[in-house]
């Protein structure tokens, strides 16, 4: 090695080893993560694309176990209802969710999520002539509030200490009420995105 190549890399040891010995002794607990996904509700919505972003943030209160927190915002336009006056009309979903996962490690940076949740869960429809009236064309906008429960199983893989990419796959049942019939708002989601975990000592 060249003398130049070796101070070089003498002068990274001594910066970087102090700095990456904190890092690997640093215990990282908490964690935020930003998921996107496509939600599934064939009772309200047949097919259409039905974009979901959700906010988390946990705590993994031991090996195998993580709780969290979730917020979540969906919304697209019905275009295959399950009842011709809806079609055409705004459809939202938002949720904020208690989730707790069993987390066991399937490979060195591979961890499995496996679990459930529990949360509250609103619908909102608006457009003309919902309820399909016989004297003309009126705008309605519905609201339903329900208890969502949830199963779920995901993926983690590990960037680095702080980075983590996470996919998954879940379940809720979340009944609204709409025009006399009852509808699961909740059904099937694939999400992917981004988790970063926090430092004890702070956000950085």
């Amino acid at each position: 090695m060249k003398p130049i190549g070796l101070l070089t890399f003498c002068l990274f040891l001594i910066f970087s080893s102090p700095v990456l010995g904190r890092e690997a002794n640093t215990r990282y607990n908490a964690w935020i993560s930003t998921v996107l996904g496509q939600h599934f509700t064939g009772e309200l919505n047949e097919l259409g694309v039905y974009p979901m972003v959700e906010f988390r943030a946990g705590y993994q209160v031991g090996r195998y176990f993580t709780t969290r927190l979730e917020l979540g915002l969906a919304i697209t336009q019905i275009t295959k209802p399950d009842r011709d006056s809806f079609s055409g009309a705004g459809l939202m979903g938002s949720h904020l969710s208690l989730g707790f996962l069993f987390t066991p490690g399937l490979a060195e940076n591979f961890t499995m999520n496996l679990g459930g949740g529990i949360g509250v869960w609103m619908t909102s429809m608006w457009g003309d002539d919902l309820l399909d009236t016989s004297y003309g064309s009126v705008k309605n906008y519905l609201e339903a509030v329900s208890i969502s429960l949830a199963a779920l199983v995901g993926f983690e893989w590990d960037l680095n200490l702080r980075w983590a990419l996470v996919t998954e796959l879940r379940y809720n049942r979340a009944i609204a009420n709409f025009a006399g019939k009852e509808y699961n708002s909740g059904g099937f989601g694939v999400f992917f995105g981004f988790i970063y975990r926090l430092p004890a000592s702070g956000l950085f």
